[in-house]
């Protein structure tokens, strides 16, 4: 059962698409010989669409203004430059035509050439031929090939799959055999584009001026071969190449995507061990469910022998199909209260909950208000050690007091770095916000809860400057377990090797594995941060605060990517450390240090942190490093 329903999003999909070709048949069919017009078949195509896009987005629920975000004018411009690129090297791709004319010793180069030139009429029928040309189709086809198609794979399959499949449909539903490998190549990049950025807007805009550049150039065939006139077709693909190449470029955050489907296929297989009964109650395709932190407290609280087998059912009751009669018994806290995931807390003998799942304002997350039982061995000391439950506060009062800065930082976070944000949406589900003394226990991030954001918000003053820095920091270590999940595809060397033999450094106690994490977060906190500043988010004081937090940053910043360094140089090179795959994880974290210590540097020989913790201070930051520091820097 398990394997069959891996292929059943995929015949889902099918389905909708053969249901789509249908209805575009039976409406030219009937409108045609009601109007006795054959051009009613682009009237019958764009009804099928909107039909088919209509009812799915009801019955899948699907969010469409989600989809759809700002882009700025420097991306548009991009988009059209591989729009005129791909229309250029249409003779290429068109193969049918590219075999024909070889044959006829003819080489196509595209021309100048207005679609309508050679008839000067315009009539009710072009103009509606021109509006479904540069806004309908491409408004409707990338809802559907793109944010319904392409996104429903790619929850199940790879990306390349999904991206792969839904042009292969997006192709198959121009129904025209001579342009086929041409839109299948364009459908190719549009779903690569939509994979990097998760925004329709982008791929609408690339859609509408690739069909604008068909109405302005054509396709022109001559007798002459020669040489420069396949330079020319080359030098074109390698353009195209290298704009691709750069499409990872286009915001800050270079990691746009990541496949969680090795986390999710291995979570399904523990339930389905665990309890097979199981999946004939869940969604086996809600990805949700088996994403869901608990369940990874779960299965990792096996070893401390905290939880029955049949509280793995208590904690997933709250997404079954169709949803059952509450029963709760492994759950109750202290204070008799207990957490069901998907829907809220129960007091001991009530039926309903007290208090329902509670979301961060304008965001996917959720924020736990109560203690969770299920979370309790999770909390541990420097030495690995259960803190004991009276030296941690998790209260509906507490996120009462750290609520609206909470949500500020994050809203910075998701405006003026979107792409990492669509990261932090991927890979975290829940945060939680504790109060105990640092002395105890830093925030932090754990596979034992996976999904899961654990700020420390010890301090009550704690403002949008630290949330946006802890945010970015725990985040950051949720996205690099989930980045490397199969670590193997990342590592060459054991990566729980310790280095302290290797960097001769006796206060070294960490794994190359530990390491690399810490780097990769330095460079989350660090974009978050300093987006925040050249945005001017942040007031003097806080501008101020967030620069010293770089600074801070980049002293730890350093001495890690010097230790990196040293492993590297053990190893004679990083190729016999690192795949290619953590080569360019790499690459991005060290480009982030080099441009950060370009634009930050000042702050090594203008600030002192000798009086600083091992987390940032600022009441102690500011009695070395008053503002003025920061107003003559500005000036």
């Amino acid at each position: 059962m398990f394997y069959k329903m891996r292929y059943k999003p995929f015949f889902k999909i099918l389905l909708l698409f053969l249901l789509l070709l249908t209805l575009e048949i039976c409406f030219s069919f009937i409108l045609i010989k009601l109007f006795y017009y054959e051009d009613m078949v682009y009237l019958s195509i764009d009804l099928s669409h909107l039909i088919i896009i209509f009812f799915t987005i009801k019955i899948w629920k699907i969010n469409v203004k989600e989809l759809f975000k700002k882009i700025g004018v420097k991306y548009i411009i991009f988009l059209m430059l591989i729009g005129l690129l791909l229309t250029l090297i249409y003779p290429i791709l068109n193969i049918p035509n590219l075999i024909t004319s070889s044959l006829n010793n003819q080489t196509g180069l595209m021309k100048p050439n207005l679609i309508f030139s050679e008839n000067n009429s315009f009539n009710f029928s072009k103009l509606y031929y021109l509006l479904r040309t540069l806004l309908v189709m491409p408004f409707l086809e990338e809802i559907l090939f793109r944010g319904i198609i392409q996104n429903k794979l790619n929850e199940r399959y790879s990306a390349f799959l999904a991206i792969t499949f839904s042009s292969l449909f997006f192709a198959l539903g121009h129904m025209e055999y001579e342009q086929s490998i041409v839109v299948f190549f364009t459908g190719m990049i549009i779903g690569l584009i939509y994979h990097k950025s998760k925004n329709l807007t982008s791929v609408v805009i690339l859609h509408v001026f690739i069909n604008s550049c068909f109405l302005f150039i054509k396709i022109e065939y001559v007798d002459s071969v020669d040489i420069w006139i396949f330079i020319y077709h080359f030098a074109l693909i390698g353009f195209v190449f290298i704009i691709l190449k750069g499409i990872s470029y286009t915001t800050r955050s270079r990691l746009a995507c990541i496949n969680m489907d090795n986390i999710i296929e291995i979570t399904k297989i523990l339930v389905y061990k665990e309890n097979p009964l199981l999946f004939e109650k869940l969604d086996f395709n809600n990805n949700d469910v088996f994403l869901e932190p608990l369940l990874f407290a779960y299965f990792n609280s096996k070893s401390y022998n905290l939880l029955p087998k049949e509280a793995l059912e208590e904690i997933l009751q709250g997404y079954f199909k169709p949803r059952l009669s509450i029963k709760i018994k492994y759950s109750y806290d202290k204070k008799d209260i207990a957490y069901i995931p998907s829907i809220g807390y129960f007091k001991k003998g009530n039926r309903m909950p007290s208090d329902t799942i509670k979301l961060i304002s304008n965001t996917i997350f959720e924020i736990i208000t109560h203690q969770i039982k299920n979370l309790k061995y999770i909390f541990r000391d420097f030495n690995e050690q259960p803190i004991e439950e009276r030296k941690i506060t998790i209260s509906k009062e507490l996120v009462e007091v750290h609520e609206e800065p909470l949500t500020i930082a994050l809203s910075y976070i998701k405006k003026y770095t979107p792409n990492h944000y669509n990261l932090i949406e991927q890979c975290c589900k829940k945060i939680l916000l504790f109060k105990t003394d640092p002395k105890n226990t830093n925030s932090f991030a754990t596979i034992n809860a996976h999904g899961m954001a654990f700020l420390n918000v010890f301090q009550k003053e704690y403002d949008e400057v630290f949330f946006v820095d802890d945010i970015a920091h725990q985040t950051g270590h949720i996205i690099m377990t989930t980045l490397t999940f199969k670590r193997k595809d990342y590592f060459l060397i054991d990566e729980n090797l310790n280095i302290k033999s290797i960097v001769n450094n006796p206060k070294e106690y960490r794994s190359f594995y530990i390491l690399f994490h810490a780097l990769y977060t330095y460079y989350t906190t660090i974009l978050c941060l300093d987006n925040c500043i050249s945005n001017n988010c942040f007031d003097k004081r806080q501008a101020h605060e967030a620069i010293g937090r770089i600074g801070f940053y980049l002293v730890k910043y350093n001495l890690d990517i010097n230790t990196f360094n040293n492993v590297i140089k053990h190893y004679d090179g990083i190729e016999k450390v690192l795949t290619k795959k953590g080569v360019s994880v790499f690459e991005v974290i060290s480009d982030m240090y080099i441009e950060s210590s370009k634009k930050y540097g000042y702050t090594f020989k203008e600030f002192s942190y000798r009086n600083q913790p091992y987390n940032f201070t600022y009441k102690k930051f500011i009695k070395l490093n008053p503002k003025k520091i920061l107003k003559k820097r500005r000036e």
